[in-house]
């Protein structure tokens, strides 16, 4: 019984360490273009968890890029 709890618990660690915001990450603001800089804002502080408006735009170079349900990015072709 020990040892699946044990498992449990480092599965656990693992999964929220794999899914963990990381300062520079970014996530939509509102619906926009995605070259947009009004579009987005960046985490830039963990604790507190605090997102700001960004003069940046998410390149594929950056962390987590999320996109809020309610919001619609528009690409470019």
């Amino acid at each position: 019984m020990m040892k699946i709890l044990y498992t449990v618990f480092f599965i656990s660690i693992g999964l929220s360490q794999a899914f963990a915001q990381s300062v520079g990450d970014f996530r939509s603001l509102q619906t926009g273009d995605w070259t947009n800089s009004n579009t987005w804002e960046e985490l830039v502080s963990i604790g507190p968890e605090v997102w700001s408006n960004t003069a940046n735009t998410p390149t594929s170079a950056d962390g987590v890029i999320s996109i809020l349900d309610t919001h619609v990015i528009t690409v470019a072709s």
